[in-house]
């Protein structure tokens, strides 16, 4: 008896555990890939000019 009832606590320990890994992520990924990244670039901060170049 005490065998059976290892054996299906372990079963429903590991199913939930397995849901528990899987279904939260499955939510938040849709929330995350749908924002938009917008980067704003400072035009002071960037430098077009090669450092070092020849003096003519």
């Amino acid at each position: 008896m005490n065998r059976k009832k290892f054996f299906s606590s372990f079963g429903i320990g590991l199913t939930g555990l397995m849901l528990f890994k899987a279904l939260p992520f499955k939510f938040f990924k849709k929330k995350v890939s749908d924002k938009k990244i917008y980067v704003k670039i400072n035009p002071l901060a960037i430098r077009r000019q090669k450092i070092g170049g020849k003096n003519a």
